[in-house]
């Protein structure tokens, strides 16, 4: 079977993909090239999830070996926080079908709608440099597109003002209010959806799933600049969504602000530390 790339403008059905492009060189915010496909996002929802414990086949596709190597290394910091079995495969009919792209960044079909794909389409591409931070970045993103994860700069308790209309004039209308000024939106969406086909967790500018915007584009939060590596709340999240044997995260709730975050442990201890056992730059601030 023949893969062929999904084109840099290809819209496909609202509830399947998320594409993330960068609009320029410097990167001021991602943006993606089929803005109207933009749908609820920061909340994942479970009637696109794997089904649990299940083996799901990855196939690379028209990519050099060193390209192989950094998507495998990228996906596989995912796995200790899901009960799937990722599994490679030399063949081009895999469950995730990953190809190259002409465009910056890169976009995904969500969780299962990948089963929907033509054959011979790729579920996810991406575009390979030079740079392999950031494209290892754009991988682990894309992938938790693939879990079914959604984007986090669209949760509902996200504190950052975007500067919409700014945001608007140099990215386009449409993109700028589905991505930026939608979260009313997104809870009235949710409306559609059944309580128990829902996961929310708490807000996390760290995720890897969030978008970045310099200080010309909005006020409050602090989301300037990329996220690399999966946070302890992406790993939070993928550990609900798909409970491994050992879970390795865990919630601290503060007392005064009623807020939670997420914290990593070790998987050998006996149980999570204590809020008060946590070394003092890990202790949730009051």
């Amino acid at each position: 079977m023949n893969i062929t790339a999904i084109p840099p403008t290809a819209v496909l059905p609202p509830t399947q993909l998320d594409a993330d492009q960068p609009p320029s060189q410097d990167s001021t915010v991602e943006a993606s090239t089929s803005p109207s496909i933009r749908k609820k996002r920061g909340i994942a929802d479970t009637r696109y999830l794997w089904p649990q414990h299940s083996t799901v086949r990855i196939s690379l596709i028209g990519m050099s070996d060193e390209d192989k190597d950094l998507t495998k290394t990228a996906i596989k910091k995912w796995q200790p926080y899901i009960n799937l079995k990722l599994e490679f495969v030399d063949t081009d009919d895999g469950d995730i079908r990953i190809g190259t792209q002409r465009a910056s960044g890169g976009q995904s079909l969500r969780g299962t709608n990948a089963k929907d794909a033509p054959p011979d389409q790729p579920t996810m591409t991406v575009r390979y440099t030079n740079n392999t931070r950031e494209t290892s970045r754009v991988i682990q993103h894309e992938f938790g597109h693939a879990l079914g994860i959604i984007h986090e700069h669209q949760h509902p308790a996200n504190p950052i003002q975007y500067n919409v209309p700014a945001l608007a004039e140099m990215f386009g209308e449409q993109f700028a209010n589905q991505e930026f000024s939608s979260y009313q939106r997104i809870m009235t969406a949710l409306l559609h959806v059944g309580p128990d086909e829902i996961k929310l967790t708490p807000y996390d500018p760290k995720s890897i799933m969030h978008y970045h915007v310099i200080d010309n584009f909005a006020s409050g939060g602090d989301v300037k600049a990329p996220n690399y590596e999966l946070s302890p709340g992406d790993k939070h999240l993928a550990e609900t969504l798909y409970p491994p044997e050992t879970p390795r995260t865990f919630l601290i709730q503060n007392a005064r602000t009623g807020g939670t975050q997420a914290f990593e442990w070790d998987p050998g201890a006996e149980q999570p530390p204590e809020s008060s056992e946590l070394p003092e730059s890990q202790v949730p601030p009051e």
